[in-house]
C-alpha cells in the first residue's frame, strides 16, 4: 500500500500539467473501480457464508433436540429399573440386588442385568433398552460435536472474509483521501467516462446481436417468399409495405446516465410486482451498506427487501437468488425480474422496465436507476 501511495505522489501544483493530473486521476479511478468490484464480491461471499452458517445452526438445534430426547428416555428407563429394584428387594429382601440395580456405574451393567433377570424376570428388556438408549445418546452427542466443529470452521471463514473486506475498505479510503481536492473532479470525470465506455461496449454488443437476429429473420422471410407461386408472389408484393417504410428492428436500450429519477414511461404493473417496485423506488438515494438489508442496503439485501413487499422471501445472496429464479433472456425481461452481474455472480439488480434497473451499486454510492447494460459483466436474468 505504501508503494502504491508513493507512486501516486503529486508534484507541486505549479509543476504538474493538467495532462499529468488527468493521468493520475485515471490511475486512481481504475484502482477505485477495481476495489469496488472486489468489495462487492466479498460482500456476497460473506452473505453466502452466513446462509450456510444459519443452516448449520439449524442442524445443531435439531441434533440437540435428539440428544435431549435420548437423555429423557434414559432417565425414564432408569426410573423404571429402580422401581423394579425396589419391588425385587421387597420380594426377596436382597439389599445387594437393590444396590446393583440402582447403581450409576456403567461397569455394573452386566451385574444389573443378572439381578434384574432374577428379580423381575421378563423385565430384563428394560436393561437392554437402557443400554440401547445410552448408545443412541452417545452417538447423537458425537454427531452434535461434528456439527459444532463444522460451525466453528464456518465462523473462521466468516472472520477471514470480514478481515479481508476491512483491509480493502481501508485501502479504498486511503485512495479516496488521496484524490480529494483538485483531483476529485478529474477522478469523477474519469470514472464517468469509463462507465460510459463500458456501457457503450455492452450496448454495441446488444445491437450487434439484435442486428444478427433481424438479418436472420429477413433471410427466412425472403426464402419463404421465393418459394411461393408467381401469383402468390404478386399478391404478397401488393400486400407488402412500400419501399419507403423502414423495416422493424430491435435495438438495445439507449445509453443512460445513473439517476435517482424513475423512468417516466415505465409501464404500470399490477399486484405484488407493483408493491415491489413501489418499495424499491422509495429507497432510491439510500446509501450502500455492507451486508445491509434495511435502512441501507447491499445489492442482494436491496432486492430481498423490495421483494418482501411482494410477499416473497429471498435469501441474502445474489448467487442464491439467481439459483431460485427461472432463467430468462434479457429481451424477455419484465418489471420485477432480477438481473445478475459478475462471474461468479456477485451483483443483482431489480428490473423496472424500459431497459432500466434499480439497484445498490456499491460502497460509497446510493440506490439508483441505471441502464440494464450499465456493466458489461451481465450474467443473465431470472424470474421468480
Amino acid at each position: 500500500m505504501g508503494t502504491l501511495l508513493a507512486g501516486l505522489a503529486t508534484p507541486p501544483a505549479g509543476a504538474q500539467s493538467v495532462e499529468g493530473k488527468r493521468a493520475e486521476a485515471q490511475q486512481v479511478a481504475a484502482q477505485l473501480d477495481g476495489l469496488e468490484r472486489e468489495l462487492s464480491a466479498l460482500d456476497e461471499q460473506y452473505n453466502t457464508a452466513r446462509l450456510e452458517l444459519a443452516a448449520v445452526e439449524e442442524d445443531i438445534a435439531a441434533a440437540q433436540q435428539r440428544v435431549d430426547g435420548a437423555a429423557a428416555d434414559m432417565d425414564a428407563t432408569r426410573d423404571d429399573l429402580r422401581r423394579f429394584a425396589v419391588e425385587a428387594y421387597v420380594t426377596t429382601g436382597d439389599a445387594d440386588t437393590l444396590d446393583a440395580l440402582m447403581g450409576d456405574g456403567v461397569g455394573d451393567l452386566g451385574a444389573r442385568q443378572a439381578y434384574a433377570e432374577v428379580a423381575t424376570g421378563s423385565r430384563r428388556d428394560l436393561v437392554d433398552q437402557l443400554s440401547a438408549t445410552r448408545a443412541r445418546s452417545d452417538a447423537e452427542i458425537g454427531q452434535l460435536e461434528a456439527v459444532r466443529a463444522e460451525a466453528a470452521a464456518l465462523e473462521d471463514q466468516l472472520s477471514g472474509a470480514r478481515s479481508a473486506a476491512d483491509a480493502k475498505v481501508r485501502e479504498q479510503e486511503a485512495l479516496q483521501a488521496r484524490v480529494e481536492g483538485e483531483l476529485a473532479t478529474l477522478v469523477q470525470q474519469e470514472q464517468a467516462r469509463r462507465a460510459a465506455e463500458e456501457q457503450a461496449r455492452a450496448e454495441a454488443a446488444a445491437r450487434e446481436a439484435s442486428a444478427r437476429q433481424e438479418a436472420a429473420r429477413l433471410a427466412a422471410a425472403q426464402e419463404r417468399s421465393s418459394s411461393t407461386t408467381a401469383a402468390s408472389s404478386s399478391s404478397s408484393s401488393a400486400a407488402a409495405p412500400s419501399s419507403s417504410g423502414a423495416s422493424p428492428t430491435t435495438t438495445a436500450p439507449a445509453p443512460s446516465t445513473p439517476t435517482t429519477t424513475a423512468p417516466p414511461t415505465a409501464p404500470p404493473v399490477p399486484g405484488g410486482v407493483g408493491a415491489v417496485l413501489a418499495a424499491a423506488s422509495s429507497q432510491v438515494g439510500t446509501p450502500y451498506v455492507w451486508a445491509g438489508a434495511e435502512q441501507g442496503f447491499d445489492c442482494s439485501g436491496f432486492t430481498m427487501w423490495a421483494w418482501s413487499h411482494g410477499g416473497r422471501s429471498l435469501p441474502h445472496s445474489a448467487a442464491a437468488q439467481m439459483s431460485m429464479t427461472r432463467r430468462i433472456s434479457i429481451d424477455q425481461l419484465q418489471p420485477g425480474d432480477l438481473v445478475f452481474y459478475g462471474s461468479p455472480v456477485h451483483h443483482v439488480a431489480l428490473y423496472v422496465g424500459n431497459g432500466t434497473i434499480v439497484h445498490a451499486p456499491g460502497r460509497g454510492r446510493f440506490v439508483r436507476y441505471d441502464s440494464v447494460h450499465y456493466w458489461s459483466a451481465l450474467a443473465g436474468a431470472g424470474r421468480l
